[in-house]
């Protein structure tokens, strides 16, 4: 007697999609064969010479039913047994035990169900009155939630825990110029479960309560929760990436291991601008490197730096990986013209992820704007826009008008302003950007968190746009403009 667990999450899973445990169990519906299709032999009312002939154990007109053949139900009062395929069907349906007779498989006994008529086989089975599987969520080793399941039409009990994940899931935002690696304990946590049966079970008096059995611990099928929105079909590029929730990518480690990220296999980044890298780890032996080769403008490998070394990570965790120019100074010099950001397992001899390439753009211009988001995988992203800016303040004012005395006194007034609510929006193009650019740029559209970097500091803002609007300049070049605003309320006195 025992709950079956079906089907689980993928060991690496999607906050954002179902996060699923199906499960079954043998007492609902009831499969044990040593509790069904008992031969109902006859059912009848306690008469006062039945009750003499059992030694005065019921009581006269209570239904009572009598099973025949071998005997293998066993039955206590306050449990509940279901009859199906009676004669007439007068008695189809659940029942409570209300006295046995003799030993528990007897096979004689009565219900508390009002005799109507007297009526003949069909089958009995015992019954699992309200019954439930419950599972209790543990994220990061500590209690979360409770959940109970009843059966489903196709005989199974369904848990989503996504929604409840999602609670314990963030964004991890890094110091700017951070160059160290850093556990980002906010994007991916991992989970397992404990479940149980629940169902009325008859107590000291026997009245029958809902009770939970011991719990059984699924500790050893510990999943791991990411802060992600995986697509049903993945399409970037032009192409179709994945299909059906796929997050194999991320996973397996091998050289298209992908980060946490969509942007292209290469961006332009500022000679001193931070960017991260978000792994979705799932390396658990060996000892591996974050590799920077950096190349010149003729395109030679100038070094292949191991730019920091690691042993014994943590399995199904996530890693903000320092990847930008102000992140990685140390091995990036004057001459670099691009570098390339990846992780090498030098246990094993074998690269761990893709590689992301960075190409420095050493230029000035009018506007470096610098946006930072959440990306729809869990990682942050980071992009400089350098097209043009323009803003627009609004503002509303709240006035209360009142009666002038009768002899004024300068500078005595009629209107006051009691509240000033001033708005600036500010319409922010990114200037000239490649098909694979654009296409990564325009998640900040959907997107929950977005900050801008001024003078070293992260500003959080609010994308204001109903739609980004995507300009096809010339050839394969592409500009992205929307509207943003300052995610609080400029502060103005009142009179």
């Amino acid at each position: 007697m025992a709950i079956t667990v079906s089907s689980r999450p993928d060991t690496v899973s999607a906050a954002y999609l179902p996060t699923r445990y199906v499960m079954t169990s043998d007492k609902m519906p009831n499969t044990i064969a040593a509790e069904i299709n008992q031969t109902i032999n006859n059912i009848t009312t306690v008469t006062s010479t039945i009750n003499s002939i059992f030694g005065g154990v019921f009581e006269e007109g209570d239904t009572i039913i009598y099973l025949q053949g071998s005997i293998t139900v066993s039955l206590a009062t306050g449990e509940y047994v279901k009859i199906t395929g009676n004669t007439g069907a007068e008695y189809d349906g659940v029942h409570k035990v209300k006295t046995v007779y003799g030993s528990s498989t007897s096979g004689i006994f009565t219900i508390e169900t009002t005799y109507t008529i007297d009526a003949a086989g069909g089958s009995l089975s015992k019954y699992y009155k309200d019954f439930s599987i419950v599972s209790d969520l543990y994220i990061d080793s500590a209690f979360a939630v409770r959940m109970r399941a009843q059966v489903t039409g196709d005989n199974n009990f369904v848990f989503d825990f996504s929604r409840h994940l999602q609670i314990y899931l963030g964004s991890d935002v890094e110091t700017l110029n951070a160059t160290a690696r850093v556990q980002a304990e906010n994007t991916a946590k991992p989970f397992y479960i404990k479940y149980a049966e629940e169902y009325r079970i008859p107590d000291s008096n026997n009245e029958p309560i809902i009770t939970t059995q011991t719990l059984t611990d699924d500790v050893s099928n510990t999943k791991v929760a990411f802060n992600t929105a995986i697509q049903y079909v993945d399409y970037r590029n032009k192409e179709i990436v994945s299909t059906n929730y796929n997050m194999n990518d991320f996973t397996t480690a091998s050289s298209t291991k992908r980060f946490l990220t969509n942007m292209p296999s290469s961006v332009k980044i500022g000679s001193s601008e931070h960017f991260f890298l978000t792994l979705p780890e799932t390396i658990v032996a060996g000892t591996y490197v974050i590799k920077v080769d950096t190349y010149n403008s003729s395109n030679a490998l100038i070094a292949s730096n191991n730019y920091a070394t690691y042993t014994g990570v943590a399995a199904y965790r996530a890693y903000n990986v320092p990847s930008g120019t102000s992140n990685l100074s140390s091995v990036i010099t004057a001459a670099t013209a691009y570098y390339d950001v990846y992780l090498y397992n030098t246990t094993f001899s074998v690269q761990q992820t893709e590689k992301k390439r960075f190409i420095i753009n050493r230029d000035c211009k009018p506007l470096e704007l610098r946006f930072e988001w959440l990306n729809q995988l869990g990682g942050m992203d980071s992009y400089t826009f350098i097209g043009h800016q323009n803003k627009q303040s609004s503002i509303e004012r709240k006035q209360y008008k009142r009666n002038l005395n009768a002899a004024r006194v300068i500078p005595e007034r009629q209107y006051t302003t009691t509240q000033n609510i001033s708005t600036d929006t500010f319409t922010v193009n990114s200037g000239r950007v490649d098909y694979e650019t654009s296409e990564w740029l325009q998640e900040l559209f959907n997107d929950v968190e977005t900050y801008v970097i001024i003078d070293g500091q992260r500003l959080p803002v609010q994308i204001l746009s109903d739609s980004i609007d995507v300009w096809n300049t010339q050839g394969n070049s592409y500009n992205i403009t929307f509207e943003y605003r300052f995610a609080y309320d400029k502060i103005t006195q009142r009179n």
